[in-house]
């Protein structure tokens, strides 16, 4: 007897309604039975749900994967994007026009980005924006260093459209803002501990 594994994303939307009352909505979101996983989930102003996952194509390439569903979980666009290597989703946001903001890490050198900022050898942080109605990437940034590596973990838009990543490093050469706070990183002991 052979056993197919099924991945799905539970997607839940709640609304408070005029009156005070909760609606919630449980769909589930199929993303694919071969090792997908969700990792992310934001709403716009509209009421309409961005999921990232990673997905694997029939191809058996690693992917990443967001989905557009309406209030009610109805699928209404998907837009898959990445390199060859290992691509990991962390965050998403949506700012006030509907753009869809994706953060993570990824080690593929194939990457696809519009701006690549400071030298990148190892692991690497990304945002990548996408238009409202995922039919493509409006601009794609990788941050890291040569002397190490980066990573994305969060990711938010403010209301005059500034993109904030949060995550880490450990790359000596990672590139930072002439005039930052804190312009170089703590120094360490032997023990790798900042001190």
């Amino acid at each position: 007897m052979k056993y197919v594994t099924l991945r799905l994303a539970a997607l839940c939307a709640v609304a408070v309604a005029a009156t005070g009352q909760t609606a919630l909505t449980v769909r589930y979101l199929d993303i694919g039975g071969r090792g997908g996983q969700s990792v992310a989930l934001a709403s716009d102003g509209g009421g309409n749900n961005f999921v990232v996952s990673t997905v694997i194509e029939p191809s058996g390439r690693p992917q990443i994967r967001v989905t557009k569903t309406d209030s009610q979980g109805n699928t209404l666009a998907a837009f898959d994007f990445g390199g060859t290597g290992g691509d990991t989703p962390a965050a998403v946001a949506v700012d006030g026009q509907g753009d869809v903001f994706v953060a993570g890490t990824t080690t593929s050198s194939d990457f696809p980005t519009t701006v690549t900022l400071g030298p990148t050898s190892g692991g690497a942080a990304f945002v990548v924006e996408l238009d409202g109605a995922l039919t493509g990437v409006l601009a794609a940034v990788k941050l890291g260093g040569t002397q190490g590596s980066a990573t994305g973990a969060a990711v938010g838009v403010d209301g005059s459209g500034n993109v904030y990543v949060a995550g880490g490093t450990d790359a000596l050469d990672f590139p930072v803002t002439q005039g930052a706070f804190q312009t170089s990183p703590p120094p360490h002991d032997e023990f790798g501990s900042a001190g």
